[in-house]
């Protein structure tokens, strides 16, 4: 576990970290992810996390199996990362302050996950009064556009564009997956206040912040937009990887971004 254990100087602005993430994969699965559109997003994101973090960065994907065709990351990182895990729970203590979140679903397993973080922290006195940033890597993530529960529905505008987008797919490919990246997902909304606005209240309703970190309160950065959604003494920062917000680059440029230029 030790390698799991970095600090961090989040530099004024929140623009760069001086340290090395964990990154955690929640069942990037064909099972879910039926056309694999997460895939090459996430092996894009690590090959850029692995060459700018100023370390080796620790992965841990969680998954249901050990079948490289369901579960297509599988071959793409250490075998010993691998950690099983039905729905999602996270069996492994995290101490890192900064954790990068792909995989998904996004409102279900990734959530569970997420969650099992926090308690984690919320547990162990040593981090408790710590700052803590959780980056999803929105291109990275898979998730349902309707049918979730209540507080994590999301728009009509979205459903309505993701029955339409289903629609489609199925027409195309044969396959009508209902699961669509986050990227996708947040694009539908009008605007970049619109989609701070909606992460706020989402972030509140999926996560028990409240319970397990009481002292912190939740902020929101979307792209370079913040947003400060409850107060605390410290900081619980979500913050959405969106290559596609205003002042964003590529994927791979949009990473490099997050560390010190070297």
């Amino acid at each position: 576990m030790s390698r799991l254990l970095c600090f961090f100087a989040l530099l004024l602005g929140a623009v760069a970290f001086a340290a090395t993430p964990t990154v955690i994969i929640t069942h990037a699965s064909q099972d879910w992810d039926h056309l694999e559109e997460t895939k090459w997003p996430a092996l894009a994101a690590l090959n850029a996390l692995r060459q700018w973090a100023p370390g080796p960065v620790p992965v841990i994907s969680l998954q249901g199996g050990n079948d490289p065709v369901r579960y297509f990351l599988s071959s793409l990182v250490d075998p010993a990362s691998i950690v099983y895990s039905k729905e999602g729970e996270l069996p492994v203590r995290i101490r890192s302050p900064w954790v990068v979140m792909m995989g998904g679903n996004f409102s279900d397993c990734n959530r569970v996950t997420v969650n099992d973080l926090l308690r984690g922290w919320g547990r162990d006195g040593s981090l408790s009064t710590r700052d803590l940033e959780v980056l999803f890597v929105t291109p990275a993530i898979y998730d349902y556009a309707r049918g979730q529960a209540p507080g994590l529905e999301y728009p009509e505008e979205i459903q309505a564009a993701s029955r339409t987008a289903q629609a489609q797919r199925r027409a195309r490919t044969g396959i009508g997956s209902p699961t669509f990246r986050l990227d996708w997902i947040l694009d539908h909304l009008a605007d970049n206040a619109s989609r701070l606005t909606h992460l706020c209240g989402r972030m509140k309703a999926a996560y028990e912040a409240g319970i397990s970190l009481p002292d912190h309160g939740i902020t929101v950065q979307l792209g370079t937009a913040l947003r400060q959604c409850t107060d605390g003494k410290h900081v619980l920062r979500f913050r959405f990887l969106y290559p596609n917000a205003p002042g964003d680059l590529s994927l791979t440029e949009a990473i490099r971004g997050l560390f010190p230029p070297r």
